[in-house]
């Protein structure tokens, strides 16, 4: 899979040398670079938005990023333990999404980092954190909903 990626990414970057399909490619990735640049922050500070009002409120509230899937606060086992186990989770994961924002920020404004491996770890650090976040909701369903 790496290869057909390293592969992709210099047909790519040869495109990009011999014509208007390069440039054409060169604008669709400086647009996911600035979707990537305001989203990642965005979901950063929601998550720090919902750790504040967790350690504030001590209850649960509805929130889309919160809950595992097809779990709701009314049918949480032990809300008080939920709460424990994914407040430092959530901190983490937001503090991930903001920094994926700010590396993705660096490789768009400095043009010595705009090379193949760091755009490669701007796309692969958020889809980690993600799989992180899923595994830690998944374990949190079975533990705090039972299922």
């Amino acid at each position: 899979m790496l290869t057909r990626l390293l592969e992709t990414a210099a047909n790519a970057a040869d495109a990009a040398q011999s014509g208007s399909n390069g440039a054409d490619l060169t604008q669709l990735t400086n647009i996911l670079d600035w979707v990537m640049i305001v989203l990642l922050p965005a979901v950063a500070l929601y998550l720090f938005y919902t750790v504040f009002r967790l350690r504030r409120d001590r209850v649960l509230f509805d929130n889309k990023l919160l809950y595992p899937g097809g779990c709701t606060k009314d049918d949480c086992i032990d809300p008080d333990g939920f709460i424990d186990y994914i407040l430092p989770r959530l901190i983490i994961i937001g503090a991930a999404f903001l920094l994926c924002g700010a590396f993705t920020a660096l490789v768009v404004f400095i043009p010595a980092m705009d090379t193949l491996v760091c755009n490669i770890l701007e796309i692969v650090f958020p889809i980690a954190a993600i799989a992180w976040y899923s595994f830690v909701s998944r374990h949190a369903a079975r533990e705090y909903w039972g299922v």
